[in-house]
């Protein structure tokens, strides 16, 4: 079995403008099963982030918006 934990900030689900159908999302089951697409994606996606932040000359914006898809991804399967 293969997953992921997502860790978080309170303030950071705050700055993202998510709905509040997608906010409640954080009061449901705390696992999903992904299907395969899904779980590709998702890796490839916290792949760029994690390149994104360590790089020196990281843009916050693009970290953000690329943990929001994550996000997204997650909540809307």
């Amino acid at each position: 079995m293969e997953g992921f934990f997502v860790v978080y900030k309170n303030e950071i689900i705050t700055d993202i403008a998510l709905n509040k159908n997608d906010l409640s999302f954080f009061y449901t089951s705390k696992f999903l099963i992904l299907n395969a697409v899904s779980f590709d994606w998702i890796v490839r996606a916290f792949i760029q982030l994690k390149e994104e932040l360590l790089t020196g000359d990281r843009i916050m914006e693009i970290c953000v918006a690329l943990f929001q898809a994550i996000l997204l991804k997650i909540i809307r399967l």
